[in-house]
């Protein structure tokens, strides 16, 4: 009487589920090390935790969209989305034609170049999705019928807010402590960006 063909490999640690596809790939040492200190931690198998923190980049994935919805509202969220993927998609190519050679490329936010090109490149998507008449629009009457200073001040929220932002990134790392949260986490992340781009504008 022959005997079942054993499937090769190691044996399955989740017997609640019908084995899946084999998927193979090589990985760093550090990366494996990690997985193995992980794997230790949780009482999972090395595929197991493997597996399972796969699953979890793709529910983060997901979970993107929903946060940035309750942090900015959808059409905000889908705006940063839209600038997201243009960046991401754009930026490494710009970058590589904005190096000394190929095999060098440039950050673009470095490069006065290829900042350029992204620059462009936001503003075509900006242009895009403007309503109907942006370009001579007039004053809101709510706003017209505002007393000076106010008028003034009110007719330009979006500069004012760009400038107060800005403040609060350009702002010293002593001050930008009791700055508003959201621009500490952005300053972290462009301060070599600040730093070249000198002076506030």
């Amino acid at each position: 009487m022959s005997e079942k063909k054993r499937r090769p490999g190691r044996p399955r640690t989740r017997t609640d589920e019908p084995p899946g596809d084999y998927v193979g790939f090589r990985a760093p040492r550090a990366l494996k090390a990690q997985l193995s200190a992980a794997a230790s931690a949780s009482g999972r198998s090395l595929s197991t935790e493997a597996q399972f923190r796969l699953e979890r980049s793709f529910q983060n994935e997901e979970l993107l969209p929903q946060i940035l919805d309750l942090a900015y509202g959808p059409e905000a969220s889908g705006l940063i989305m839209a600038l997201g993927e243009c960046i991401k998609d754009s930026g490494p190519y710009i970058a590589t034609f904005s190096g000394e050679d190929l095999g060098q490329p440039a950050r673009w936010m470095a490069s006065p170049w290829a900042f350029r090109q992204m620059k462009a490149a936001i503003q075509i998507i900006l242009e895009d999705l403007e309503p109907i008449g942006t370009e001579n629009a007039e004053l809101p009457a709510t706003i017209a019928a505002l007393p000076e200073p106010s008028r003034s001040l009110m007719g330009a929220i979006g500069p004012n807010t760009a400038r107060t932002i800005l403040n609060w990134l350009r702002a010293s790392a002593d001050s930008a402590g009791t700055g508003p949260k959201m621009m500490r986490l952005a300053r972290d992340r462009l301060i070599e960006a600040i730093n070249r781009s000198g002076p506030q504008q």
